[in-house]
């Protein structure tokens, strides 16, 4: 007797009959689960014990698509996985999974792996018209502009066969954010519209179109037209309690707030959003967050405050192994130390964020890198290096619409004509920032000082007294507002050279005051250098 239980199939027999009621068990309570309504993720870790692969699957991929519309990218990279490890006990992964994984790797920045799972699911899905429609949805927004728009339409056709207002309003999203951006706000704006009167009124879609609409004003410059849309994107999800909504339209305010030069404003809202991505712990955003606050403590001359945010941010990319965040970090961390002068730190930071930006693929993480490289090259006195880096930037600004990018490359392009002693490139070039400020809303005012004190010098240097003292006026107010000591020390530098030049020794002698005291109260240090400054001296950053 002994001899038969002790014995190793007994045990095998016993464990395979014990794991058969177990599993009945595990299946008898997914059923159970699936009647009472209960959370998902508990049926389908029951459905996972039962062995009932196709249920299982159909919990996991249905999971994997919620945590990607909550914006947990890790538990929707969990969910798919675990649909991988379950395949080689079904026919196949179906369509709809390499749709997810197209959109996970589209969310986190792997293009070709997106592109790559969004046409196999175009392959898999021949009957699955809704299947089909997200996928070219998807290769829409990551194709280049000639491919986009046939895919995005390809998508609107088969969401107007369907009668699926979900998908239809998708469709129209995209097309509107591809038209704003490939031609004009303008153009966008009618399938907008459209995609609005296919939400629910107060309804969380209807929030997330006008927070897109939001965004893409504010990239056309029209920045009074943003924040009516995304403070009443803010009040859709207030009302629903909605925390992503709530963290990403706060970035976008924020964002508003900046280019309108309203910067406790975008503080308060920069500081809104970053509460509620912890709450959600949304690291991707939260990097965002971090980034737009550290571009403020920039503009705001808070030097160590940006250091701080871009560091945190570089160590953040690290921990989620994220090249793109990395690289951003490093850009910024350079620009920063290009301002203090601390040039060879500036140098070694670009050169890390060239290597991570090139492997992102980041198109505008490149562009502004470039603009950066030109910036160094015009502090190091060498203009032809900063021409060829300035102009590698234009093609990736030109193609990405990008209005102030392009606004300071004429600004950097016209500092080079400038050291070379250039006066009408550099007066053309200075011009075209004021035309480009022509297409932006009067609320756009974010480096507008820069652009009067560049033509006032130009003015200056051709002996027009009263041209440059109009221009070098206008940047001193705004210089004063900004209460940017360096800058606003260079601006009564300049002006006591105008009124020197002008015979005016009692008004050169103010400026001259002021500009020393302006000097002594700089805590960077940066305008001590205006003691020595024979001549004019221009604003390069």
């Amino acid at each position: 007797d002994h001899y038969v239980f002790a014995h190793p199939l007994y045990h095998e027999l016993f464990y395979k009959q014990a794991g058969v009621r177990l599993s009945a068990l595990h299946e008898r309570a997914a059923r159970y689960f699936e009647a009472q309504a209960a959370d998902p993720e508990t049926i389908a870790r029951h459905w996972l014990a039962a062995g009932q692969l196709t249920q299982a699957l159909d919990y996991c991929l249905r999971l994997g698509e919620q945590a990607l519309r909550q914006g947990a990218f890790a538990a929707a990279a969990q969910w798919l996985h675990q649909v991988e490890a379950l395949d080689s006990g079904t026919a196949g992964k179906p369509a709809r999974f390499y749709r997810l994984l197209g959109e996970l790797n589209r969310f986190t920045d792997h293009q070709q792996k997106a592109q790559a799972a969004y046409r196999q699911c175009l392959h898999l899905a021949v009957a699955d018209r809704s299947e089909q429609a997200r996928a070219w949805l998807g290769l829409g927004v990551l194709a280049q502009q000639s491919e986009a728009l046939h895919c995005l339409q390809q998508g609107h056709t088969l969401a107007q066969q369907l009668q699926d207002s979900e998908l239809l309003r998708q469709a129209c999203l995209q097309l509107g954010i591809h038209l704003a951006e490939a031609r004009s706000y303008d153009e966008g704006q009618s399938w907008f519209n459209q995609a609005l009167d296919y939400c629910e009124p107060e309804s969380v879609a209807r929030a997330e179109v006008l927070e897109v609409m939001g965004y893409e004003a504010i990239k056309a410059g029209q920045t009074q037209m943003a924040e009516q849309h995304l403070l009443q994107a803010k009040g859709i999800f207030d009302c629903h309690q909605q925390l992503q909504g709530l963290a990403s339209v706060y970035n976008r305010l924020g964002a508003c707030c900046f280019y309108q030069q309203e910067l406790v404003r975008a503080r308060h809202y920069f500081s809104e959003s970053r509460k509620y991505c912890w709450q959600t712990g949304d690291q991707l955003r939260l990097a965002q967050v971090s980034h737009n606050l550290g571009l403020l403590a920039e503009a705001l001359r808070d030097y160590p405050e940006a250091e701080s945010l871009f560091r945190e941010n570089l160590e953040r990319g690290i921990r989620l192994s994220d090249v793109r965040i990395q690289g951003f970090a490093w850009n910024q961390l350079g620009s920063v130390w290009l301002k203090l002068r601390r040039l060879d730190a500036a140098r070694e930071a670009l050169e890390q964020a060239a290597g991570l930006l090139e492997l992102a693929t980041d198109q505008r993480g490149m562009a502004y890198l470039r603009l950066n490289l030109g910036l160094l090259a015009l502090l190091e006195g060498d203009p032809e290096l900063a021409q060829t880096q300035l102009e590698a930037a234009r093609p990736s600004l030109e193609a990405l619409r990008d209005i102030m990018g392009q606004d300071l490359l004429a600004m950097r392009l016209g500092h080079v004509a400038w050291l070379r002693g250039d006066l009408e490139a550099a007066a053309g070039l200075y011009g075209d920032c004021l035309t480009t400020r022509r297409v932006l809303d009067q609320k756009q005012q974010d480096g507008l000082e820069r652009v009067h004190h560049a033509l006032g010098l130009v003015a200056l240097a051709r002996a027009d007294q009263a041209t440059a003292e109009q221009q070098l006026k206008l940047a001193e107010v705004l210089f004063e507002q900004r209460r940017e000591i360096s800058h606003y020390a260079i601006s009564c530098h300049n002006l006591m050279r105008l009124y020197q030049q002008g015979g005016n020794l009692e008004q050169a002698l103010q400026y001259k005051q002021k500009r020393d005291v302006l000097i002594g109260i700089d805590r960077h240090g940066i305008s001590a250098e205006l003691i020595n400054a024979a001549g004019l001296v221009p604003i390069l950053d």
